[in-house]
């Protein structure tokens, strides 16, 4: 059910519009602009794994085709390549432990938010849901002593009264009922979601972190496998030379 759906009924006849409401108004908004640059992010994570799974694929096949040509060609030359293919295999290697980080690092912290998201959507239907239960409630106990006052006080109709009057009781504990359970309700959803803001401030930050340090480590990486063919570039002149 959409968020626009569960909170579309927060205003009805019987029940004021509380501050409560008006939280979780600004939550479910909240929640829904949320949900929607999150999957805007998951999709371009994926693109980013399955670009640098794609690259690793391509530079392992590169690299070995540099060793069946280094091992075609023979003498100095060959080596040479050979060796340029094992540092290309490398860089490719490289490539697919980064895709395995970002999943571990982005894609599972991601699919964390969006479990907590449904949670958190999942108690605000659970809330309205009291809430309706406990409109419902109300509406009897004033249907129930409408019916009540017809009777109270008619000549020969006291036993119907008595009955109006313990059906009236009955709806009251009804309504109490359906109150302490909207309010547990209420107040369960409050501290889910501030759980969920304090937890997401502090996963921001380690996401944010593990992205700058695995951008560094990639970098690093081939920065020193980029040295390394050079040298064997430098090998393969050399030796045609």
């Amino acid at each position: 059910m959409s968020i626009h759906l569960l909170t579309s009924g927060f205003i009805q006849p019987g029940l004021e519009k509380s501050a409560a409401d008006l939280k979780i108004e600004e939550t479910a908004q909240y929640i829904t602009k949320l949900e929607k640059q999150l999957a805007n992010v998951v999709k371009h994570v994926d693109n980013m794994v399955r670009k640098l799974k794609e690259s690793s694929a391509h530079l392992l096949e590169f690299g070995q085709s540099l060793n069946f040509l280094g091992q075609t060609e023979g003498d100095a030359i060959g080596t040479a390549l050979a060796h340029m293919g094992e540092t290309v295999d490398k860089l490719g290697g490289c490539y697919a432990a980064q895709a395995e980080e970002e999943i571990s690092k982005f894609m599972e912290p991601l699919d964390d938010y969006a479990r907590m998201m449904n949670s958190v959507k999942a108690a605000i239907q659970q809330r309205q849901e009291k809430r309706n239960a406990y409109i419902a409630a109300m509406a009897d106990v004033d249907g129930k002593f409408a019916a009540l006052r017809k009777v109270q006080g008619a000549v020969g109709k006291e036993a119907i009264a008595r009955q109006k009057e313990e059906a009236v009781t009955l709806a009251e504990e009804v309504r109490e009922r359906a109150k302490h359970d909207y309010e547990r309700v209420t107040d369960r959803l409050l501290a889910e979601f501030e759980t969920f803001r304090v937890r997401k401030a502090i996963d921001i930050k380690d996401i944010v972190n593990n992205f700058v340090d695995l951008q560094v480590r990639k970098e690093w990486s081939v920065v020193c496998v980029g040295g390394y063919i050079c040298q064997t570039l430098m090998v393969v002149h050399c030796a045609v030379d």
